[in-house]
């Protein structure tokens, strides 16, 4: 529904790992000066990772393909899954 509404699919299967800065095997990524991903190109998408001073996972996410579609995910807070 989400692509229909869109007119492009979205990476569902790959989201989880994208929000949480682990890019896949064949990403092209550009670390920060700590070696956190900070700009990652991958299927076709640039993603632009944010994170607070001390953060290992990231605060903020820009996504975009092509610059036709952009997604912008903030994130107040993580928590361990039981």
């Amino acid at each position: 529904l989400l692509a229909e509404v869109l007119g492009m699919p979205l990476p569902l299967g790959e989201l989880s790992a994208w929000v949480q800065a682990r890019p896949g095997a064949g990403a092209l990524v550009e670390p920060d000066d700590r070696g956190r991903p900070r700009r990652v190109r991958e299927s076709g998408w640039l993603l632009t990772y944010y994170y607070g001073e001390s953060a290992t996972l990231p605060s903020r996410l820009d996504a975009s393909l092509d610059g036709v579609l952009r997604l912008r995910l903030f994130m107040e807070s993580w928590e361990a899954l039981p």
